[in-house]
Parts: structure tokens; C-alpha cells; sequence
């Protein structure tokens, strides 16, 4: 409820009827669980004697015990304003409404007066912090604005109970009252008078005599006037030069017989009140005289003065007349006279050069003097560090690098490596300047510098190139390849870390204990790199220091699978029948070759993959199994095919006719030796006919293929064959057509014209040894396809001639044609050999 002052307010009530033996109204009710009561006014109560003094005599109940609890309240007060709520109490318990009724009593602003904080009988001094303060006692609603006056005039209207005077003056005196205004109206406060004191104002001194012209022995006399004081002025001291030279409270000073000497300077005279005193400007006496106490000030406290700043020297003296200047600097060891002439010397953005020793000479009509020397000192950073370096810095020997800066005050110097901490060395430290030595100079103490220059005027720094003679180091071997391919182009590269750079580099290859210059250059090239090119490469570096090695390093030249052969244990006799063939795959390569691949290829030409393994094992040869075999090595670079090799059963009814054609070959050699012989020109004969051949039969057979074939196979042949050298050996000799047979290819099939048992080119002879007593009824045969390459070696001439008279049987050749069988013993061809018109093979028995 909003209500005004001075009126009066019913609170209708009602509570459900009960017996009720009490009723209580209460204001701002609070319930204080300590006491287990609560804290209140009490309003309204049936016993009137606990009724609130505040409320006695102006409540009335209206209500009654049976459920009405009507309360009127009279003459409202402006403090009335709060919450109220309703109490009674039962014959057991009390009971209180849950709601409370909110009374808002408006009225004028009460009991308003202005107030002076801090200040005693209203009395403040001169320059001090004075708040005047409107407080209101009472105000429903609250005051929303009020006014500040000073002698019935406004100072201040806002909302701001305080007006504040931050610097309080004479002029602040007067009689302050406010106004205090809320919505239902306004009230003035009483005026109260406010004394602000102060000391004594505007002093001047005077004097009856002319004060402007006074000569030595002269007598005057000086008055200390002042304008207004409060309060009034009690004591009067005078000063010369600043000191007092009374202690009388007078308020004049006389001076007889004035002299120079103990009366030059100025007067003062001051005045005292309660607050303070106040002293008057100075005066000058005036006693003429020549320049006395002559000095140089600056327009700076010291004499250090940064560089850029405006400095103005003035050259101050004592004389009367006035003096005249003149400026004297210390330059080049001498003084010499500044321009312009006057009392001031001014420099604009002062410099470095502007610095040094000054004076200045005053000079009058009746004297002059010299002031005393006064020092401009200059203060500037650093300017750029000059570093000076070791012209000729050689490893191992004594080096230095200098820096060297101008600034004022003194720089600290310091030298570091930019790259990496420098190592300990010794330091020589002189004024703006510093000097690092190095006893025993190494190539990592070159680089790049800095040189740090700093004072309390700045920070400078310059870097610079530190250069040291070295011999090469750190040569190292770089092959640009990461797989060296046979064929394929590769590339060394030398680097090494020297100065001067290296002007020469030598590569070299290890050859067991020696080592062959290979190359002259930075970069060793193999435009196609052979096998022949792999193994332990270093290279050399040099230049006018001195020379440096690298690392051996290996050139490993990857080549595809090479010599690719097909290895086997087929004896002398053939396949037969049940045999168990073994065949491996032989090859070189490297990497080694870690794929292999068997094809067979039928008499019908169809192609196909048996195995996948190195070695291959055929249990029980049969038919089935016959054709042409041959095999594929992989490996990461690329594959390659051996010959192929033919299996198939021996024809025991063609061995029947090759011995005879033996027979009837030993026959016609031993015709044609004989008819040779009785010819005149037997070697040119023997070159013009291509069908002859000289052949002798080594009786070795095939154990040495043997031997390879069992190194190299990982199966379960355990025991290699063996053969009889007294037992049948066939052997088969190519006689060469005119013209040229074509190569064949890898994983090709043989020309049967030419290594088939039947071909026309195919010649079969029977040679035999004499035979021993316990060998008469015994013949030795041999089949061999030419040459063997995987088996033997090929045999010289030379040996040939040397066995000739004992070894060398010559037997008669013919041609024998049988149906197709072909008996390979070999992998690989001689198709080179295969190629010449007359060939000589040496037939050992």
C-alpha cells in the first residue's frame, strides 16, 4: 500500500474462526531460530502495555477473536513504511498469517541541514578539500535531487548529496544552504556560515629611495606591504640572499651605508598570520659593480644529455651594468670563441661533435670574469661495430677477431658464434673495444659472428664472415643410385666440407692390396655399369691445405640371372626307362635368383610349367614324361632361359647301327690318314675339304658335370653315377653345313637337324684303342655332342699336337642317318663352335 504522511490506513484481515486467546499485529517480522522467537515491533497487542512506543495511541483493532483481525493505523510517520503480518495465539500454539501487507508511506523530505565534513566551527583553510553534505533524516519516497547554494545563489543541482570543492579559496567564503526534493515535494535546509582562512596576500616591498640606482654607502629603507589576511598578520621576518637577517617583528628594514661586498644580493620580506606565512617577490639591489659569480647553467639537471635532445647553455653572472658574453670551446686542444655572442648558447638536436668544454666570459664597464668550465657531455648508443678478422686464419695456428665500437657511456662487448656456442677462449677487453683470441685454431671456429655493442643509450650489433684454411673433412661417398642395374647409368658423388672449397677429387678402386685410380672428377659416371664395375670404391679430396679420404664404400651392380643351365645325373647310356632324373637350374646372378620356373615342351610344340621349385625330380621316367625341358631364373631385375634339354628313351636298335657305322667311320679315317700322308700338301688339302675331322675321345666321360650337378642340387640323389672307362661310348660329331645355322633361343626347341641322333650333319665312327690282353674282347664307345661345355674344358691345339703320337687314332667317318632320337647330355649348345666349317675335336682314349 502507497499512503501519505499525516493519513491513515485499514489493513483488512480475516483468519479461520478458532478459539483464540491473543492478537498481535507486527512490523518487519523476522524469526530468530536461536532464541526461537521473533525479532519485531509490535504494533498492535490485546495487552496495550507491549503495544511499541513508536505505535501507542495510534492503532486501533478492529476486528475480533472470531475471524476478524481488521487493523487501522493513524497519523502516519514516514518510518511507518516496512511489512506487517497478523499473530495470534490458541490455547495450545501460535499462529502467524504466511503473507505479510507492505505499507509505503510518502511525505516531504524531514530534518534536512547542510554539513561541512572535516572541518572545525565551520572554519577551512585556504587550498585544502572541502564537501559540503545535504542530509535528510526522513524522506518517503526517497530524494531524487538536490540544491547547493552559496549566498542564496546555486552551485550544484543534481541527484549528488555532496557538492565537493577540491581546491577550497577566499573566494569559497559564504553562507551554504540545500534543498532536498523528493515527488511530493521540497525542504530547505538552515544556512550555515563557512570562514576560509589564509595567509597574507599580494606582498611587495618598497621603498622611499630609487632602489634601481643604489651606490656603495648609500643608506635605504624598505617597507613589507600586503593586500588582505585573515586571520591579521602577527610576525614580520626580512631576507637577504635567503637568509634572515632579522629577528625583530618589524615591518621595515633599513640598510646604511650599503656596500657591494656584504649587501649585493636580493631582498625578501615575509608575513605571518595563524595559517602561514607569505614571502614577497625578490628585489634586486641595485650596487654597481663588475661581473661577480659567473657560471654556465644548463636547461637540463646534469650535464649528460642525450644525443637529438635541444640543450641551451646559459652563461649566468652577478654585475651591475649588465654584463655581455662570449662562449669559449675546447677544440683541437686549443679554445676557440662560439658563435652567436650572447648569454645563451643553444644547440637543436644536439650531436656527438657538439659536446666537450665550455666557458663563458662576462664583461661590464667596470669588470669582467670567466665562468667555470663546464663539461656537455654527449650521450649516444653504440654506433655499428667494425669486427676486424685474422686475414690469413689458418687451422692450428693462433687467430683473432677484433670489434671495436664509439659511443658514450662505454659500450659492454660481446663476440659469439651465430651458429653454435662458442668454445672457451681468451677474452682482451679494452674501452669499446674487444678482442677474441684463439690459441689453436680449428675449422669449426669458422662461421658467422655477431658483435653486440650496448649501453643505457642503445643496443647495436653487426655480423660478419670468420673464414678459416682447413683441409678437406667429413669426404664422404654418395652413390645417387638406390639400385645399381647392370647396363644402367650410375653416378658417384664426392662432397667434402674444406676452405678454399676442394680444386681436386681422385676416385679410386680396391683391387685386392692395391688400389687403381679410376677417376679425376667431383663425379665418378658409368654411363652403362657392368658387373666388372662392382667392388670397394673411395675418392680423395684436396686443395691448398691439404687432402682428405672418405669411406670405402661397395658398388654393387645388380644383374639379371646369366649362364642359365639346366644341371642333370643322366649317365652315359641315357634315360631308360624307370629312371629317376634329377635337374637343377644353375645361374649367376645378384641378386641371387629367387624365382625359378620349369617348362616342358612336347613333340606336339605345347608349352607348359611343371615346377616352380630350383630343383626337379622325375621318379620312374616313362613316356609320359619325355619332350624338351628347360628352365626360367628370376630375380629383381629381370629372367632368363637356359637351353633346353631334351629327355627321351634310349633306342637301344639305333645303338646297334651307330657301332657299326663306327666301324665302318675308323675304316675310312685310317683310308684317308694313309692317302694324306703321300700327298704333297697335306695341311692345305686338308683345309680345302670341310668334311674332315680330327677328333680325339677323352675317356673322362661325364664325371665332372657330375660333380657340379651333385654340388648343386638339394634332393635325394645320394650317390652320383659312375661309369667304367672300359665300357661303350658313343660319340657324336657335327659336320657343318654350308651355310649358317640360325641361334637358337632360350626355351626354344633344338633344331633336330642338327643335334638329333638321325640328322644328315651327324657322322658316327668306331675308335678303339689297342686293346690290353685282358681286354681284347672288349670295345669302347662314347656319344658326345659338341662341345661340352659344362663338363670339360675346351682343349688347345698345343695338347692336341702333344698326344697326337700316342692318343691320336684317326678312324673312318660316314654319314648315318637313323630315325629321330636326340640324346642331350648337356645344357647348353655350342652353337659358336657350330658355326666354323671344319671342326677339331680332340677324341681321347
Amino acid at each position: 500500500m502507497d499512503v501519505n504522511e499525516s493519513s491513515c490506513v485499514i489493513i483488512p484481515c480475516e483468519f479461520i474462526q478458532k478459539p483464540v486467546q491473543k492478537t498481535i499485529w507486527l512490523k518487519n517480522p523476522e524469526y530468530d531460530s536461536a532464541i526461537g522467537e521473533f525479532v519485531r515491533t509490535i504494533v498492535y497487542d490485546s495487552e496495550t502495555s507491549l503495544i511499541d512506543p513508536a505505535f501507542r495511541n495510534r492503532t486501533e483493532y478492529l476486528g475480533n477473536k472470531d475471524g476478524n483481525c481488521t487493523l487501522k493505523i493513524n497519523d502516519l510517520q514516514l518510518n511507518d513504511t516496512g511489512n506487517y503480518k497478523f499473530r495470534f495465539k490458541t490455547e495450545r500454539e501460535w499462529w502467524i498469517s504466511q503473507s505479510n501487507v507492505s505499507i509505503t508511506v510518502h511525505g516531504f523530505p524531514k530534518e534536512v541541514q547542510v554539513r561541512f565534513n572535516h572541518t572545525e566551527n565551520n572554519e577551512v583553510k585556504e587550498n585544502e578539500t572541502l564537501t559540503v553534505t545535504c542530509e535528510v533524516k526522513h524522506s518517503h519516497p526517497n530524494v531524487i535531487f538536490y540544491i547547493f547554494m552559496r549566498n542564496e545563489e546555486d552551485l550544484q543541482n543534481g541527484s549528488s548529496s555532496e557538492f565537493v570543492i577540491s581546491k577550497v579559496s577566499e573566494n569559497d567564503a559564504g553562507e551554504y544552504s540545500c534543498k532536498a526534493c523528493n515527488k511530493i515535494g521540497s525542504t530547505m535546509s538552515p544556512k550555515l556560515k563557512l570562514d576560509v582562512q589564509y595567509p597574507p596576500k599580494e606582498m611587495e616591498i618598497n621603498s622611499i629611495e630609487d632602489k634601481d640606482n643604489l651606490k656603495e654607502g648609500q643608506s635605504v629603507t624598505f617597507n613589507c606591504n600586503f593586500q588582505r589576511s585573515n586571520p591579521t598578520v602577527t610576525k614580520y621576518v626580512w631576507y637577504k640572499n635567503g637568509i634572515a637577517v632579522s629577528n625583530e617583528n618589524m615591518e621595515k628594514l633599513t640598510i646604511k651605508n650599503i656596500s657591494y661586498t656584504s649587501d649585493k644580493g636580493k631582498i625578501e620580506c615575509e608575513a605571518h598570520n595563524k595559517i602561514g606565512g607569505t614571502r614577497s617577490k625578490q628585489l634586486t639591489l641595485n650596487v654597481m659593480y663588475g661581473p661577480t659569480e659567473t657560471y654556465i647553467e644548463a636547461n637540463v639537471k646534469t650535464n649528460q644529455v642525450k644525443v637529438g635532445r635541444n640543450i641551451v647553455l646559459e652563461c649566468r653572472t652577478s654585475s651591475n651594468p649588465a654584463s655581455h658574453f662570449t662562449w669559449h670551446k675546447n677544440d683541437s686542444g686549443g679554445w676557440k670563441q662560439q658563435e652567436p655572442v650572447g648569454y645563451q648558447l643553444t644547440f637543436q638536436q644536439i650531436t656527438i661533435s657538439n659536446g666537450g668544454y665550455f666557458f663563458c666570459t662576462a664583461e661590464n664597464d667596470i669588470n669582467s670574469a670567466n665562468s667555470s668550465i663546464f663539461h656537455l657531455d654527449v650521450l649516444y648508443p653504440p654506433t655499428t661495430p667494425k669486427m676486424t678478422f685474422e686475414n690469413n686464419a689458418r687451422e692450428g695456428f693462433q687467430a683473432f677477431i677484433e670489434c671495436q665500437v664509439e659511443s658514450n657511456p662505454p659500450a659492454q662487448l660481446s663476440i659469439s658464434h651465430i651458429d653454435k656456442k662458442s668454445r672457451d677462449v681468451k677474452m682482451m677487453q679494452d674501452t669499446n673495444a674487444l678482442k677474441m683470441c684463439f690459441m689453436n685454431l680449428t675449422s669449426k671456429d669458422a662461421g658467422q659472428y655477431l658483435c653486440t655493442a650496448d649501453n643505457t643509450e642503445g643496443k647495436s650489433e653487426t655480423k660478419g664472415d670468420f673464414i678459416v684454411k682447413y683441409s678437406p673433412k667429413d669426404v664422404s661417398l654418395t652413390i645417387l643410385t638406390s639400385r645399381v642395374i647392370e647396363n644402367k647409368p650410375v653416378k658417384l658423388v664426392c662432397d667434402s666440407v674444406a676452405y678454399p672449397p676442394s680444386s681436386r677429387y681422385s676416385w679410386f678402386k680396391e683391387q685386392g692390396d692395391s688400389q687403381h685410380k679410376v677417376g679425376d672428377n667431383k663425379e665418378l659416371f658409368f654411363s652403362s655399369v657392368s658387373i666388372q664395375d662392382s667392388g670397394q670404391y673411395f675418392c680423395t679430396a684436396d686443395n691448398s691445405m691439404g687432402q682428405g679420404h672418405s669411406k670405402t664404400s661397395y658398388l654393387d651392380v645388380l644383374y639379371q640371372p646369366k649362364k642359365v643351365r639346366v644341371l642333370h645325373n643322366i649317365g652315359r647310356s641315357g634315360v631308360k626307362q624307370g629312371d629317376t632324373i634329377v635337374l637343377s637350374c644353375s645361374c649367376v646372378s645378384n641378386p641371387p635368383a629367387n624365382v625359378y620356373m620349369w617348362h616342358k615342351i612336347t613333340e606336339n610344340d605345347m608349352n607348359s610349367i611343371v615346377d616352380n621349385e630350383q630343383n626337379i625330380t622325375i621318379h620312374d621316367f616313362s613316356v609320359q614324361h619325355e619332350g624338351y625341358y628347360y628352365c626360367t631364373a628370376h630375380n629383381i631385375v629381370a629372367s632368363e632361359s637356359s637351353q633346353q634339354i631334351s629327355l627321351f628313351l634310349f633306342n637301344w636298335g639305333a645303338l646297334k647301327i651307330i657301332a657299326s657305322a663306327l666301324m665302318m667311320l675308323l675304316f675310312v679315317s685310317v683310308l684317308v690318314i694313309v692317302i694324306f700322308m703321300y700327298r704333297p700338301s697335306p695341311q692345305k688339302r686338308i683345309g680345302n675339304e670341310p668334311d674332315v675331322v680330327y677328333s680325339t675321345v677323352v675317356n673322362s666321360g661325364c664325371d665332372e658335370q657330375a660333380r657340379e650337378l651333385n654340388e648343386n642340387l638339394h634332393s635325394n640323389v645320394k650317390k652320383k653315377p659312375t661309369y667304367d672307362n672300359d665300357t661303350l661310348n658313343y660319340v657324336s660329331l657335327p659336320f657343318h653345313r654350308e651355310h649358317k645355322e640360325k641361334e637358337e633361343l632360350p626355351g626354344k626347341k633344338e633344331d633336330n637337324n642338327h643335334n638329333s641322333l638321325g640328322s644328315p650333319s651327324n657322322i658316327y665312327s668306331k675308335l678303339q684303342k689297342p686293346l690290353k690282353d685282358k681286354q681284347k674282347d672288349k670295345s669302347d664307345y662314347e656319344n658326345v655332342k659338341m662341345p661340352l661345355q659344362a663338363c670339360q674344358e675346351k682343349p688347345t691345339e698345343h695338347d692336341g699336337a702333344a698326344r697326337a703320337s700316342e692318343d691320336l687314332h684317326y678312324s673312318t667317318v660316314t654319314s648315318y642317318r637313323t630315325k629321330k632320337q636326340n640324346l642331350e647330355w648337356e645344357s647348353e649348345s655350342s652353337s659358336e663352335d657350330e658355326s666354323k666349317k671344319t671342326v677339331y675335336s680332340a677324341v681321347r682314349l
